[in-house]
């Protein structure tokens, strides 16, 4: 504050290690003949106030200290955030440039599960736009949630494998990529160690910045999960992403060659579904790193089924216990499987070793059908993998 009596704020000390990213505010007395003459006029008789004001400007000049030596974190500091694991170039690519984060620890829940929990969030200061959310987690079927909601985000007809060396994928709104089996804090027969990265509505997939959104989710989750694998004390790295491949939808799903696989042929409920012009469409993901494809097909945004094949033993891990669950209508024939509910899993030995076939539908989609159509999917699949015509039978 300025006063006759009280001392000029001191001058931080600036160096080549310590100087400011941005010029510091000025801080110096107001104009003569300005409100600084009544401020002065206003503080005589007031010890207390004068007291106040020297308290300010101790207060300030400590600000200016710790903002040069970098105690005082700022929002336009360029530290990584996400357990300083992402850069904030790649976070400003998606929620744009003046933003905050919030973070929980990398911890694990209990020695009993095991279950790294981890979240970070992006945002607006205002709360407009799109929040990115970044997570860390073990995941495990033993709890429900990461063989339905997971998936559903996850593992469905928008996304395309990362590339090479990466069992990952990707759409225009969310990510993932599982850390490898050397910085896995879970065990041999337990789900993956994932990575993943949301951002935005999950149903994006014709906007017109589709292709850069998946460019730069891509690259921030493995981005993202080198910086995890530090700090979980890993020496191994991912590769970057490779060239991401097309998004596959079409408007109408064949009646032939469904799913892209030879032989596969609509059931005639879908038939007489698009002859009144409420057809449903069809979303084909490739195949990745030991998942995938995945065959996606609905009307509109409720009535979805995912055809899912994962050739990984550890993703399939998040799905084995459902088999033979209490309830469960089992399958037999060439493998193992049952059928509960609104999942339908299928396992059987390939030359490759196991493949676990998966039927995921939401609550609005024809129960009936997906359990007509789940056979003869993993029959096709059977046949393109090297497998044979699997038989997949009800038991008994």
């Amino acid at each position: 504050m300025p006063d006759e009596t009280s001392s000029p704020i001191p001058e931080p000390e600036v160096g080549p290690e310590n100087e400011p990213e941005a010029e510091a505010p000025d801080v110096g007395p107001p104009a003569p003949g300005r409100r600084g003459g009544r401020l002065r006029r206003w503080l005589r008789g007031r010890p207390g106030a004068a007291l106040a004001g020297s308290l300010a400007g101790a207060l300030l000049a400590g600000s200016l200290v710790a903002w040069k030596t970098d105690a005082l974190t700022l929002p336009w500091r360029e530290d990584p955030v996400c357990w300083d694991a992402l850069s904030r170039g790649t976070v400003a690519d998606l929620v744009g440039d003046d933003f905050r984060a919030d973070e929980l620890p990398l911890r694990t829940e209990g020695i009993s599960s095991g279950r790294v929990l981890a979240t970070c969030r992006a945002m607006r200061p205002d709360g407009d736009g799109w929040t990115m959310t970044a997570s860390v987690r073990d995941l495990d079927s033993l709890y429900g949630l990461d063989r339905r909601e997971w998936p559903a985000e996850f593992l469905n007809g928008l996304m395309t494998p990362l590339g090479d060396g990466l069992t990952g994928m990707v759409s225009p709104g969310r990510a993932w990529v599982a850390l490898p089996a050397s910085c896995r804090l879970t065990g041999n027969y337990d789900p993956p160690t994932v990575v993943d990265v949301s951002w935005g509505d999950l149903h994006i997939s014709r906007a017109d910045d589709a292709e850069e959104d998946r460019a730069v989710l891509a690259r921030g989750v493995v981005e993202l999960a080198n910086g995890v694998m530090d700090r979980f004390g890993c020496e191994d790295r991912l590769p970057p992403p490779g060239k991401l491949p097309p998004l596959t939808w079409l408007e109408s799903a064949p009646e032939d060659d469904l799913c892209g696989l030879e032989g596969l042929r609509a059931p005639e409920a879908m038939r007489r579904q698009a002859e009144d012009d409420i057809g449903y469409d069809q979303l084909l993901s490739p195949a990745s790193e030991g998942v995938g494809p995945v065959c996606e097909l609905g009307l509109g945004r409720l009535e979805r089924l995912r055809l899912i094949t994962i050739e990984d033993p550890a993703m399939a891990m998040v799905y084995k216990r459902s088999v033979g669950r209490v309830g469960a209508e089992a399958l037999e024939g060439d493998g193992v499987g049952s059928f509960v509910g609104d999942l339908g899993v299928f396992q059987a030995e390939c030359p490759d070793g196991e493949v676990t076939f998966v039927a995921q539908l939401d609550d609005y989609f024809d129960a009936a059908l997906a359990r007509e159509l789940f056979p003869a999917y993993v029959r096709a699949e059977g046949l393109r993998l090297g497998c044979g015509p699997l038989r997949v039978l009800p038991k008994g």
